[in-house]
């Protein structure tokens, strides 16, 4: 499903981040990577996007590389879920729905299976994990193949993180897979890749 070659990453300032990278991911796997604050595990993942210049290296997605002109189509198949909320003025409404005026999602429809009230609410006004709730349900409703997360349930209280990981899980049973960067013990099943060694 998703392939990627000698990914190699550095900077003049601190030197190389990672270096040769290899790493397979089928359907219905989850990759956990781990690693210290400032590895660059954050940034692999932006470099499967496209979001960030690598220094050599190749991914693939389905046996297609995930550069020039078919990126766009790429990336509504692989979605990038930062740990960082982007700074939006609009209500949650308009976060979830933003994405389905572009026409690659056209096809698609939100989930607007939230509390009418939340709907509404300021995103300014959410706390750290009903923000991570709201980007990852975005995410799930444009119904990409790979998942990239990036600490995604950190600022979460056990029951909204409980409902995160059951809707991880039912992506992951639908075929779905997940590369997922974490500080914590993994809490699904899944393969433990100590960050950059990829050992």
């Amino acid at each position: 499903m998703l392939k990627v070659e000698n990914l190699t990453k550095s900077y003049p300032e601190t030197g190389v981040l990672f270096k040769d990278a290899n790493l397979t991911l089928s359907p219905g796997e989850v990759i956990f990577l781990k690693g210290k604050s400032g590895s660059g595990k954050s940034l692999f993942l932006k470099a499967i996007v496209a979001l960030t210049p690598v220094d050599k290296g190749e991914i693939y997605f389905k046996d297609e590389v995930t550069t020039g002109d078919n990126l766009p189509r790429l990336r509504s198949k692989i979605h990038y879920v930062s740990q960082h909320f982007a700074t939006q003025t609009g209500s949650v409404r308009d976060y979830l729905t933003a994405p389905f005026k572009l026409s690659i999602y056209k096809d698609k429809k939100p989930n607007l299976t939230l509390d009418g009230k939340f709907l509404n609410k300021r995103l300014s006004l959410l706390s750290g994990g009903e923000r991570q709730m709201v980007h990852l349900k975005r995410s799930l409703s444009l119904k990409p193949e790979i998942l990239l997360l990036d600490e995604p349930v950190s600022a979460m209280d056990p029951e909204t993180k409980k409902q995160a990981l059951d809707l991880i899980k039912e992506f992951l049973e639908g075929g779905g897979a997940v590369i997922w960067v974490t500080h914590d013990p993994p809490v699904l099943d899944g393969k433990v890749i100590n960050f950059p060694q990829f050992t």
